[in-house]
């Protein structure tokens, strides 16, 4: 991929914060090559601001070639050297810097050595980290944030304030706002705060706008709509929720109003023994209650025309208030009668709201002369969470006849379902 992309959304609040610093985690003691390159690897580290990201204009005291031969003459003896993780982090560090000095050969090779690294260890945090930097460098979002999350799966508790501050910057350049809140957050409690942590948060802020219950909101102001093959994702940061539809299925998504909205989803029908095709319905509802209204009085207003409900555990995952099958034969009665499936769920504001929601968004490029050109792009403004408490009315109205047929559809459905 070409250098001279233009990631200056989030680029110009890091470097002056001296992030991507992660040539200093690198155990020294391991490699065991160190004094034969110790003299120009402290003139690396000492100018590390300069090398760890691409430049669009060179001002500093030495010049991009004289840089480039230093990087040349220790990435060679290094080459021929590195066998152990650290050696090859190093390693693929020092390419990684001349690529960022426009020496473009030099992404794929950076990228094979990280990646000879993970073969080695593949639980070790640190060389996914490093290839995440490399691609989030490099204008590949998507991979940058999935190498991100797998150096956080194999690491619970991290300790490095920079991988943390190379995460934010990541998720930031991939629309993952939250993700990058929760690098910014753990680098301030590891104590090595960025210096544009407060500029950092205000332009995230802004855009994260805060909606208003008591206003009303179209589904395009607070859906996002994906089209994946034959799926559908739909996804609503407002209202803590993501879901994932078939193309042949039909659906309408109300606007919010009186503090509500709903999701109508109808899959294709399926036929009963006698071969008569039947429809039926799942319904999302979102609402967001009054000071005291509680989920059993919501709930109340669509269940208590029922006599008969019986305790289900069809959906414990999702930890329902309340959770019913309902068998009523007075009604669709020429088809077996109705069978329902009813959940009831409520969640307050999590930690990080829209962190279970959010995926990397891949940057726009044009092609150039055979070569890809990250964009100038800018991240759309989108409404945050609703505060506090949201009710969540999740059903299955179905009737007897084809109940196995359309629960099983039911249930796959929910597979995709987050709430958060």
């Amino acid at each position: 991929m070409k250098k001279n992309i233009l990631l200056v959304l989030a680029i110009i609040l890091f470097i002056n914060n001296k992030v991507f610093a992660n040539i200093n985690v690198i155990d020294f003691e391991k490699i065991h090559y160190i004094n034969e390159i110790k003299e120009d690897l402290n003139f690396i580290i000492e100018n590390q601001h300069i090398f760890n990201h691409w430049s669009p204009n060179w001002g500093y005291k030495f010049t991009k070639k004289e840089g480039l031969e230093i990087l040349k003459k220790i990435q060679t003896i290094s080459e021929s050297k590195a066998q152990n993780v650290e050696e090859l982090l190093l390693t693929g560090v020092l390419s990684h810097f001349r690529y960022n000095l426009e020496d473009e050969d030099q992404f794929s090779i950076a990228e094979s050595y990280y990646e000879k690294a993970i073969k080695l260890n593949s639980t070790n945090y640190k060389p996914y980290w490093f290839l995440g930097n490399h691609y989030a460098h490099s204008g590949k979002s998507v991979e940058a944030t999935s190498n991100f999350l797998l150096a956080e799966k194999y690491n619970k508790n991290i300790k490095d304030a920079e991988f943390w501050q190379d995460y934010a910057f990541s998720f930031y350049l991939s629309g993952m706002l939250s993700h990058s809140v929760k690098g910014l957050n753990n680098a301030d409690i590891l104590g090595k705060p960025s210096s544009n942590e407060e500029t950092f948060m205000t332009a995230i802020k802004e855009k994260l706008k805060k909606p208003d219950s008591k206003k009303e909101y179209e589904p395009q102001d607070i859906w996002d709509y994906k089209p994946n093959g034959k799926k559908a994702d739909f996804t609503s940061r407002a209202l803590g929720m993501k879901f994932t539809v078939d193309t042949t299925w039909s659906y309408n998504l109300s606007r919010f109003s009186n503090k509500t909205a709903t999701i109508i989803i109808n899959p294709l029908s399926e036929k009963n023994e006698k071969g008569k095709d039947i429809d039926y319905t799942i319904m999302l509802m979102i609402h967001i209650p009054e000071k005291k209204e509680t989920i059993e009085q919501y709930s109340e207003r669509f269940i208590k025309k029922y006599d008969t409900k019986i305790a289900s555990k069809i959906l414990n995952h999702f930890n329902p208030k309340l959770s019913y099958e309902i068998v009523d034969k007075n009604l669709y009665s020429n088809i077996g009668g109705a069978h329902i499936q009813f959940t009831a769920i409520e969640k307050n504001t999590p930690l990080y709201p829209g962190l279970q929601l959010e995926t990397a968004l891949s940057l726009p490029k044009n092609t150039s002369n055979g070569s890809e050109l990250v964009k100038l792009y800018r991240l759309e403004s989108k409404y945050d969470r609703f505060e506090g408490n949201i009710q969540y009315i999740l059903i299955l109205d179905t009737c007897e006849d084809i109940y196995e047929k359309s629960l099983k559809v039911y249930l796959k459905f929910l597979d995709s379902l987050i709430i958060e």
